[in-house]
């Protein structure tokens, strides 16, 4: 009796247009107790279910359930709300929903600004990066066929790409990326990272990669705010020797070939 409520009530949650439910909702219509922890362990092996987390539930409609993969778009904005956490997805999978990702991502990107930890289990494959404040300007928002989610402006997507090298494993790659997403990129707003509180080292190797890759028309206004700040000489690779040529207008020692890849 458990389990025929217990899919129920997932059929119509379904029929509304919502793939996701707490385990509050669904005590609701249940008894609550150990006999919904059942049924909804059945519901798990039958591939209705996944949880991410505790007390949280994404359904699985039957047109995903070949895959046992509800994509990630149609309830990341409702999961993250369930966590209290501001989010956008974002580094080389924001890339990618822009047009930009030389290679498909493995894993989907996601920047918070709550430490956790990832999410490998299932199909299901979601690495965390924290970012202490994230605020409006930092991402836009998309449509799902669930509803709606965040993922990174453009340029916040590139600068990321760069702030967080763990994400993206070597220069060319994100050199390639830049050539790809600069002609997404709009000059103010790429100048507007500058009073977000970023880093300015990082907004220097940025400015020079863009100049690099051929986008040197959209990074004027941001070598105009840099100006205005007390920057240092910084290698482009943080772990080579800082030995190279010295590119002035962005104050970075150049010790790194970059290759875009084709």
């Amino acid at each position: 009796m458990e389990l025929q409520t217990a899919r129920h009530f997932i059929m119509e949650r379904l029929q509304r247009g919502h793939f996701t439910f707490t385990r509050d909702e669904i005590n609701h219509v249940t008894s609550g107790g150990d006999a919904t922890l059942m049924a909804l362990l059945r519901l798990r092996r039958q591939g209705w279910v996944f949880s991410p987390a505790k007390g949280y539930y994404i359904i699985i409609d039957p047109q995903h359930q070949g895959s046992g993969y509800l994509p990630v778009e149609w309830f990341i904005d409702d999961w993250m709300r369930f966590t209290g956490c501001e989010y956008y997805i974002g580094l080389l999978s924001a890339a990618m929903l822009h047009g930009a990702a030389h290679h498909k991502p493995q894993v989907t990107q996601l920047v918070r600004d709550r430490r956790g930890e990832n999410l490998h289990k299932g199909a299901y494959r979601i690495d965390s990066y924290y970012k202490q404040q994230i605020v409006a300007g930092m991402w836009e928002q998309r449509k799902s066929p669930a509803g709606y989610y965040r993922i990174s402006t453009p340029e916040m997507t590139a600068y990321d790409i760069l702030r967080y090298p763990r994400a993206c494993p070597s220069l060319d790659l994100a050199a390639t990326i830049m050539a790809e997403l600069g002609e997404r990129i709009e000059a103010e707003r790429l100048a507007q990272l500058a009073d977000l509180d970023n880093e300015t080292s990082v907004l220097q190797r940025l400015g020079y990669l863009l100049d690099t890759t051929g986008w040197k028309k959209v990074t004027d206004s941001l070598a105009l705010r840099l100006q205005q700040r007390r920057s240092v000489w910084l290698p482009l690779r943080t772990d080579a020797p800082r030995d190279g040529e010295r590119n002035k207008r962005w104050h970075i020692i150049v010790n790194a070939d970059v290759e875009v890849e084709a």
